[in-house]
């Protein structure tokens, strides 16, 4: 069974963090491949001791370089994507109005990746996710293999 990537810590999640304990998890981690090339890929699942509405936010991932290169987004090996269920999916008047928006992806060394996300909405928006104890996805990863016979993880 695959572990999660370490991944180092949120740093901004809302405007308004007291005392609280929020975590992350890797759910559905897989290995997939298109035909031609082989892929790392993960839900990536929040939650917290706390109630709290996600507002702005930046997670770093750090991630081995013999399985994945260096400098994944800028070698178009990395992907943030926002599936429909997701936290950063979020939408209103039908989905017309995304909740989040200015997702961005950036190498912050050559063996970790940053990514962002601001939020549009306001958080008393009505029907705004509430993050709680129960782990809910907050958005997919996809990380494409240089070398696929290196692990992905650090055991």
């Amino acid at each position: 069974m695959m572990r999660n990537l370490l991944f180092i810590f949120l740093v901004a999640c809302t405007s308004q963090l007291f005392s609280q304990n929020i975590s992350f998890s890797f759910v559905n981690a897989r290995n997939t491949n298109d035909g031609t090339d082989d892929f790392y890929e993960a839900d990536i699942y929040i939650a917290s001791d706390t109630d709290f509405i996600v507002g702005s936010g930046q997670i770093y991932f750090n991630y081995n370089t013999e399985a994945f290169g260096e400098n994944v987004h800028a070698s178009s090996n990395f992907e943030m994507s926002q599936p429909d269920g997701s936290i950063l999916a979020t939408g209103f008047f039908g989905g017309t109005v995304k909740a989040y928006q200015s997702f961005i992806v950036n190498d912050n060394t050559t063996s970790r990746v940053s990514t962002s996300f601001q939020q549009l909405a306001s958080s008393g928006t009505i029907g705004m996710p509430v993050v709680n104890s129960t782990p809910q996805h907050l958005y997919s990863i996809k990380i494409k293999y240089t070398d696929v016979s290196k692990t992905a993880v650090d055991i």
